[in-house]
């Protein structure tokens, strides 16, 4: 996966500025996006994801140019998984897997249930293929979540701090959950505020800290010996009781 940013920036307001000008390149098979809170991770994926779009510059995938307002397919070639995974309440877990498929990506419900039934098997989740999400702890609601994001067969995986609300219980399946999907090619990007799956899952590894790009580098590199003074401070703050 080869990621470049040209003078990529985003702004909400003329005096809310929440990414400034982001040159760079970076070629991983996974990356990780740390950093403290308000300094732009979340407003970085949604770019990425075509969820928000830049105000200034581009970036591209692969050296194709990504511009989702002059081709909204490029949608489809990238999964997304929410903070707070994003279901719909009113369908279960299979609803929630095969109606993108059929309504968005354009599989029959054959198919799609087809798709769905081997997801669920995989990541152990076929008894809770029938349940609402609120009949499901938020770890079994996070990784129908994520199967509901590969089951169109991504280029790309997006997480945005996938774990954050869950139980260190469930915070390990959804991470080894990833990581499997991971380690079978699938590229990935996620935001996080766990810093061992960042240093151990992840090839690279990203500092955002106020808009602005402090650090990137490999991630084993990245956590022992950093060179910016503001990520070595966060991460003297993170890691201070572990």
């Amino acid at each position: 996966m080869y990621v470049r940013f040209d003078n990529l920036g985003h702004s909400f307001s003329e005096d809310v500025k929440v990414l400034n000008n982001i040159n760079l390149e970076i070629d991983a098979s996974s990356m990780a996006i740390i950093g403290p809170s308000g300094g732009g991770k979340s407003t970085l994926l949604r770019v990425l994801g075509g969820m928000i779009y830049p105000s200034e510059g581009a970036f591209y995938f692969d050296d194709k140019k990504i511009d989702f307002r002059k081709n909204p397919e490029w949608h489809k070639k990238i999964g997304f998984v929410f903070q707070s995974n994003g279901l719909f309440p009113h369908l279960t877990g299979s609803q929630n897997i095969t109606m993108p498929l059929t309504e968005v990506f354009g599989y029959s419900l054959a198919d799609a249930k087809e798709m769905a039934f081997e997801l669920l098997e995989r990541f152990g989740l076929e008894q809770d293929g029938c349940k609402f999400p609120h009949q499901l702890s938020g770890g079994q609601q996070q990784r129908i979540a994520i199967a509901r994001a590969v089951a169109s067969k991504p280029k790309i995986l997006l997480l945005d701090e996938p774990t954050s609300a869950l139980d260190p219980e469930f915070t390990s399946e959804v991470l080894d959950m990833v990581d499997e999907l991971r380690t079978d090619g699938l590229k990935i990007i996620v935001v996080t505020h766990h810093m061992g799956f960042a240093r151990l899952s992840c090839d690279k590894a990203m500092f955002l800290y106020g808009g602005n790009v402090m650090e990137v580098g490999d991630s084993k590199d990245f956590f022992t010996s950093p060179k910016n003074p503001e990520l070595q401070s966060f991460l003297d703050k993170i890691l201070e009781w572990n």
